[in-house]
């Protein structure tokens, strides 16, 4: 019974020494959390015929770093895909590079070949705006 009362008034002590304890309210976090939307368009010509498949795309979760106007990005690309009169949807991945509300974006792309109907990964060029 004893130590139950010690171990009591130890666990009650401890949160009283520490409730009084200065924080300093003047601290900047070095890591954001915050929300962002983007819309870009890129394109991809096809190896071998020409056509080309058309990607309109929006900003999906990313990891990102920036350093005053400017950042870099990796992240998915949740993406509309205009090939051959049809509509697809379809998720990339890739960098995007962006200043001011501006970005260029490579996102990369897993899809069937037209030419050899493998699957294989394509790389995508385009331009985006940050909303």
């Amino acid at each position: 019974m004893y130590r139950i009362y010690l171990i009591t008034f130890i666990c009650i002590f401890s949160n009283f020494l520490f409730a009084n304890s200065v924080i300093d309210t003047n601290l900047t976090s070095k890591v954001n959390f915050k929300l962002n939307g983007n819309i870009n368009f890129n394109i991809h010509h096809h190896k071998g015929i020409s056509q080309y498949s058309y990607f309109l795309n929006f900003g999906g979760p990313n990891v990102k770093i920036d350093w005053g106007k400017c950042g870099i990005a990796f992240g998915m690309f949740p993406s509309i895909r205009f090939y051959d009169h049809k509509i697809f949807t379809i998720i990339g991945t890739g960098f995007q590079f962006s200043y001011k509300k501006w970005s260029i974006v490579t996102p990369m792309y897993y899809i069937v070949s037209p030419v050899s109907k493998r699957n294989i990964w394509i790389v995508s060029y385009g331009v985006g705006y940050k909303l």
